[in-house]
């Protein structure tokens, strides 16, 4: 995991997971059944975004719809929910995890989805992403920019969705981020895995 200063905290690391391990996840992907079509785009909100949305863990626990993954998926998920994959994470970053709450989601993104640039969730400790598409070429869309400000005209720094690397940002009052749009002539849908860490102490 490389840690980068600019424009705000954030890390990568690439091709994590191997291009077996990408094949076996990609051969028998999660039924599209078990996702939710997850949009925000009214006005009211300061976060807008677009794309297919699976929890498979929440509150200390998996979800019932983890039940329902692949046993390629299932192995995954048992992996980074375990203490010992937040210490890896822990000492590649620098970030402490310590008791922090953990969700999973495993998202899908359609040509055109996007997330706008938003801060992050203020009780959040870090966000992590594990690209999970087999291939994905660099004209996909889906990149990881990161931004000096909202009312810049372009991200200081756009990470392409490599597959099988893990990125990471870092929530801040400066931790200005989004997921470009999905190309329409992209060669499928983006498959990620997002792991949320929280410490309720920090809500406001």
């Amino acid at each position: 995991m490389v840690t980068h200063a600019e424009p705000h905290v954030h890390h990568t690391g690439l091709h994590l997971i191997d291009a077996e391990d990408l094949r076996r996840l990609n051969a028998e992907p999660p039924a599209m059944s078990e996702f939710i079509r997850a949009v925000k785009e009214a006005p009211e909100f300061d976060k807008h975004y677009r794309l297919w949305l699976m929890t498979v863990h929440q509150d200390g626990r998996h979800t019932p719809k983890a039940e329902k993954l692949p046993p390629a998926w299932a192995e995954l998920l048992d992996e980074v929910v375990q203490d010992s994959f937040r210490t890896w994470l822990s000492s590649r970053t620098g970030v402490d995890l310590e008791g922090a709450a953990l969700e999973v989601n495993v998202s899908l993104r359609d040509p055109g989805d996007y997330r706008n640039v938003h801060r992050g969730k203020p009780d959040r400790a870090m966000n992590a992403v594990l690209v999970l598409s087999e291939h994905w070429p660099e004209n996909g869309g889906g990149t990881y920019d990161l931004w000096e400000s909202p009312d810049r005209d372009a991200p200081a720094r756009s990470v392409l969705p490599v597959p099988g690397s893990l990125y990471t940002v870092v929530p801040s009052d400066a931790s200005w981020h989004s997921v470009s749009p999905v190309a329409q002539d992209a060669p499928g849908s983006l498959l990620t895995l997002a792991l949320g860490y929280s410490m309720p102490e920090r809500r406001s």
